[in-house]
């Protein structure tokens, strides 16, 4: 796997400071333990309304990804559309990856 941030997502499950799946997310933001989530540009559309809602309600940084859910989940071994990183450090550290990603840095 040669993108830094899909690696970075990869250490983050490896660490155990990752949820995926639409439930679990929902469930890690409401509990205040999401520090920011990642979308598939695949997911569907009613899916990205409502979790773009939560975050807005519940103040977690969300960002959609360039990536397909097949693409996103092969960082961590499951096949999903959404992932929230639960530690503060390490979503900094994923942050930093997309954002230099997407920006060519």
């Amino acid at each position: 796997m040669n993108d830094a941030f899909l690696a970075a997502l990869g250490i983050c499950k490896r660490a155990g400071r990752l949820c995926f799946g639409f439930e679990t997310v929902k469930t890690a933001m409401q509990k205040g333990q999401a520090e920011i989530v990642f979308l598939a540009y695949d997911l569907s559309k009613k899916t990205q309304k409502e979790l773009s809602f939560l975050c807005s309600q519940l103040e977690v940084e969300l960002f959609e990804t360039a990536y397909d859910m097949q693409t996103l989940g092969s960082s961590i071994g499951k096949k999903t559309g959404i992932i929230a990183v639960t530690d503060e450090g390490l979503a900094k550290m994923v942050k930093q990856k997309f954002v230099s990603h997407r920006e060519g840095i």
